[in-house]
C-alpha cells in the first residue's frame, strides 16, 4: 500500500481518537480484509486516498469487509488532494446503514412512506 494511504489511515484514527473513540488499525498483511480501522464494536472504516473515485468497487469491498468483521456499520472514507485547495474528505455509508443509524438515534420513521 502507498505510504500516503497508511498516513491517511493513521490520521483518521487520530481524528476518531480526538472525537472520544478508541480506534484500532487492522494488522498489516492480515489475510482476511475486515476494514482499515475498527472505530467501535461492530463499526469499521475503509480509507482511500486517491485522485480517482471507484465508489461501486469500494462499496462492494466495504460490504465484504463488514461481513468479515461482523460489523453493523461500515464507513468508506475517501480523501482527495487537490492542488492549491484543501483536501476533500468524504465519509460515505450505504443507505441501509444510514437508516440503521437514524433508527438507533431515535429518529425512527412514524410510518412507512410518511413524509411529515
Amino acid at each position: 500500500m502507498a505510504e500516503k494511504g497508511k498516513r491517511f489511515e493513521r490520521a483518521e484514527r487520530a481524528r476518531w481518537d480526538a472525537d472520544g473513540f478508541r480506534p484500532k488499525g487492522t494488522r498489516a498483511g492480515y489475510e482476511r480484509d475486515a476494514g482499515d480501522n475498527h472505530i467501535a464494536p461492530r463499526v469499521i472504516q475503509q480509507c482511500k486516498h486517491t485522485k480517482d473515485y471507484r465508489f461501486t468497487q469500494w462499496l462492494d469491498e466495504l460490504a465484504e469487509q463488514m461481513t468479515e468483521a461482523g460489523a453493523e456499520v461500515g464507513i468508506l472514507t475517501v480523501k482527495r488532494s487537490l492542488p492549491g485547495k484543501p483536501p476533500l474528505i468524504l465519509d460515505v455509508i450505504p443507505r441501509h446503514v444510514l437508516v440503521l443509524l437514524l433508527e438507533k438515534s431515535g429518529y425512527a420513521p412514524t410510518g412507512k412512506g410518511d413524509q411529515s
